[in-house]
């Protein structure tokens, strides 16, 4: 494996530019995950790394080459492609072999590496099946195995569980990351499921219109994010639009004062308040002490198994709160529409982010 460094990076289609001054650096055996909505720029930047898209300006190195201008068969990159590309004319076996034979190598070698690569993916066996003869799961295997069988200097995966149901998709992705902690692979996975992100990578990389958000691990972009956008597409946030008024206090448009931590800093410009919502009590009696603590009454209540959401009036804004469904009870009609008490979180748990 080898570690992938991209310089400013950046394409452009006529007057649109799809990745602007994109740098990055991943280290030899790291996941990253490059995450942002539809159109964001983190397939092309994907897809030129290994060498499908031309870049318009900025370099690309895999280990110590420079392969910015190299084709896609020189860079020794594994890709698998959000649509598992099989050839349905070919077996299995075939399908792995593909890549092996364009390297010309020896049909002896060919049987080993294929049989371990099938074997790794748990689809020995398999070999003389044809696509249409697998399941979704199964013809995605093949795709990893594709991709392994070369023996990559970077991995590169373009959201390959996108047509997977929701159950099988848990499965392929807890066999993708463990494949890649046992190999060793340098990955670069491209996903808009946060939660594909937040559980499978090494660090993120957030992207909004092709430009870098943020970068980070996955705790550190869902405590600590830098922007509205960052905290709005990790995980949910509640948003306190208004202004720092005094050391650890943020008044909002409705005139609520908020307490927050000082120590965690004040970004420059415009700011709004972030709090998330398993950081949110709801209850009938108020909290003394440090605690922000106001008034609310429930608009709605939402389902959602393993916890209820709240939607609450509080603090002049309408706010969701998780309530954890540790027995079940919360089923039972323990929370209803209309009810009143006090919405609570500590300042600790209150993030100041740029607007």
């Amino acid at each position: 494996m080898a570690k992938v460094q991209l310089h400013k990076l950046m394409k452009r289609y006529g007057d649109f530019v799809a990745v602007d001054d994109f740098s990055l650096d991943v280290a030899d055996g790291e996941f990253v995950a490059l995450l942002g909505p539809s159109g964001c720029g983190k397939t092309t930047t994907l897809r030129m790394i290994a060498g499908f898209v031309e870049a318009t300006a900025g370099e690309i190195r895999i280990g110590e080459r420079d392969v910015t201008g190299c084709p896609p068969h020189r860079r020794n990159t594994g890709m698998v492609f959000q649509g598992y590309a099989l050839f349905p004319h070919m077996t299995v076996f075939e399908n792995v072999a593909f890549g092996l034979r364009m390297r010309r190598l020896g049909a002896a070698e060919i049987r080993e590496r294929v049989a371990r690569a099938l074997k790794l993916v748990r689809l020995d066996g398999h070999a003389e099946r044809m696509p249409r003869q697998l399941s979704g799961g199964q013809q995605q295997r093949v795709a990893l195995a594709r991709a392994l069988v070369v023996q990559p200097d970077a991995f590169l995966l373009d959201e390959p569980l996108s047509n997977l149901d929701a159950k099988l998709r848990q499965e392929v992705r807890l066999e993708i990351r463990q494949l890649q902690r046992t190999l060793g692979l340098t990955t670069i996975f491209v996903t808009h499921d946060q939660e594909e992100a937040l559980t499978m990578a090494d660090r993120l990389v957030v992207m909004d219109r092709g430009a870098i958000q943020q970068v980070g691990s996955p705790a550190e972009l869902y405590d600590w994010p830098v922007n509205r956008f960052v905290a709005d597409f990790i995980g949910h946030s509640n948003f306190f639009d208004g202004s720092v008024c005094g050391p650890g206090q943020f008044k909002t448009d409705t005139g609520a004062i908020v307490k927050f931590d000082p120590e965690a800093g004040t970004p420059q410009g415009g700011v709004a308040l972030a709090v998330r919502p398993e950081r949110i009590t709801f209850g009938n009696t108020p909290a003394d002490g440090p605690m922000n603590c106001f008034e609310a009454e429930i608009e709605a209540v939402t389902f959602a198994g393993p916890r209820l959401d709240l939607i609450l009036r509080c603090a002049g804004s309408r706010i969701v709160a998780y309530v954890h469904n540790h027995d079940g009870s919360v089923a039972a009609g323990k929370y209803r529409a209309g009810e009143r008490g006090f919405a609570t979180w500590l300042p600790s748990s209150a993030r100041l982010v740029d607007q």
